[in-house]
């Protein structure tokens, strides 16, 4: 019997010959695949109704990377793992076309490029929360979550309280203490969408 080292990687493709090493080589390399086609599909689909935004939409190289479990930008990559990506499209297209806005959004108004004296948690919800209000005002069928009502009734609550709902006047109003613990940690939660570690 032949040795299986000596057979070239493709014919032992197709024979169905690869080892245990090997497979899983080809199963991640299918995913990546997969992970950024649906990144690009997600993108056209954006594109289609945000059309003021075409260099913003397209602005990005994909990296895929087991390091994180969900997705990030870093201004000018979209850091993924590549079975986030996969799973989110096949349970929720609409929640993964408001992570890739959500991000492009994070980009447009500089939200990644923190300085290192900013207060981390704060500033990392206020640009949350500055760009899911934008997200809820333009209120499109692509990025009509589950949760996208519960979103608009703190969205309608935080512009009581703010002139504007940029990321400067949300950190501002978050520095202030005006806002309690127990709102603070579910906004976090309810707002949240990329991760942000990547920025710091």
């Amino acid at each position: 019997m032949a040795d299986n080292n000596y057979i070239p990687e493709d014919k032992r493709k197709e024979a169905g010959m690869l080892s245990e090493e090997e497979r899983a080589e080809k199963v991640r390399d299918d995913a990546k695949r997969i992970a950024s086609q649906i990144l690009t599909l997600t993108r056209n689909g954006l594109f289609v109704s945000l059309r003021f935004l075409d260099l913003a939409l397209c602005q990005f190289e994909y990296i895929s990377t087991e390091k994180i479990e969900g997705i990030a930008t870093t201004g000018q990559h979209i850091v993924y793992n590549s079975r986030y990506i996969i799973e989110s499209y096949m349970r929720d297209r609409q929640a993964l076309s408001r992570d890739y806005l959500h991000m492009v959004l994070h980009c447009v108004f500089r939200h990644p490029f923190v300085s290192e004296n900013l207060h981390q948690e704060y500033w990392n919800l206020a640009a949350d929360i500055a760009v899911e209000t934008i997200i809820d005002e333009l209120d499109l069928k692509q990025t009509a979550t589950q949760n996208c009502g519960e979103v608009s009734q703190e969205v309608a609550r935080i512009k009581k309280l703010v002139k504007q709902v940029t990321a400067e006047h949300v950190y501002q109003l978050l520095l202030s203490g005006a806002v309690a613990n127990k709102d603070i940690e579910r906004w976090r939660k309810l707002f949240y969408r990329d991760d942000h570690r990547i920025w710091w």
